[in-house]
C-alpha cells in the first residue's frame, strides 16, 4: 500500500506557501493556484528534480535521501506538461527506462509494449506514433505517449503537470477514465481546467489559500 506524505513542502517561487498533503492508493489530489505561484516547481521538487525550499516528502515513511534519488525517481514519476528535447522515439525511451538497473534490482514492473499500445488505443492515439521521433509528434501526441509510458510502468506515485492541456475533449475524457482506474497509484496533478478539477480527484489543494501573509 502506497502512502505519500508532504510535510510543510514549499518552493519559494511565486509565493510563500507550505503544503501538508497525504495521498494513498487510488487518491487523486488536484493542486491549483494562480499562474506563477509555483505549482509546477512543487511537482518537480516532489520528484527530486529540484530542492524543496523547506519541508519534506516521504514515500512509505522514507525520504528521498533514505531511498536514494534513483529509486525515488523510479517510484515517484513526474510527467511534465511539455516534453524536453529528446532524441529517438517514445518506444526507444520506454525500452531505455525498462533497462535501468534499479528496476531489475528492486524487481519493479517490466511491462510489455502491448501495455503502452493499449493506453494509446484507449486515448485515440495511433500506436504507430510510438515509433516516430519525438520531434515529429504534436503536443497532444507527445503528452499521450509520455503518459502512456508512465502509467505502463505502474509507479506508486504519479506527478502530472497539465497532462491533458493539449488534448481534445474525447481524449481528455479517456485519459481521465484511465487515471480513475489506477487503484494502486497515488496521483498528484496540476490542472488549470476548473471543470476537470471538478470531475477528477478526491483531494484539493489551493495554493493561493496557503500563501503566508
Amino acid at each position: 500500500m502506497t502512502r505519500f506524505v508532504v510535510e510543510q513542502g514549499a518552493v519559494n517561487v511565486g509565493g510563500k506557501f507550505a503544503v501538508d498533503l497525504t495521498v494513498g492508493d487510488g487518491d487523486i489530489a488536484q493542486v491549483y493556484g494562480r499562474s506563477g505561484i509555483g505549482k509546477s516547481q512543487l511537482l518537480r521538487a516532489l520528484a527530486n528534480l529540484r530542492p524543496l525550499s523547506s519541508g519534506r516528502a516521504l514515500l512509505n515513511g522514507k525520504t528521498c535521501h533514505e531511498l536514494g534519488s534513483v529509486l525515488w525517481r523510479s517510484q515517484v514519476c513526474y510527467v511534465a506538461q511539455k516534453a524536453p528535447n529528446m532524441s529517438g522515439t517514445p518506444r526507444e525511451f520506454f525500452h531505455k527506462i525498462k533497462s535501468f538497473r534499479v528496476r531489475e534490482q528492486h524487481r519493479l514492473c517490466a511491462p510489455s509494449d502491448d501495455v503502452v499500445e493499449a493506453f494509446c488505443d484507449q486515448w485515440y492515439l495511433n500506436p504507430a506514433c510510438l515509433d516516430q521521433p519525438w520531434a515529429q509528434l504534436s503536443g497532444g501526441e507527445s503528452q499521450r505517449a509520455r503518459l502512456a509510458i508512465a502509467l505502463s510502468l505502474r509507479p506508486p506515485v504519479l506527478l502530472l503537470d497539465e497532462c491533458c492541456s493539449a488534448l481534445d475533449a474525447a481524449a481528455t475524457a479517456a485519459v481521465e477514465a484511465s487515471l480513475n482506474g489506477q487503484p494502486e497509484c497515488a496521483t498528484i496533478m496540476v490542472s488549470h481546467d476548473v471543470e476537470q478539477r471538478a470531475r477528477l480527484g478526491n483531494i484539493r489543494v489551493d495554493l493561493d489559500a496557503l500563501i503566508a501573509t
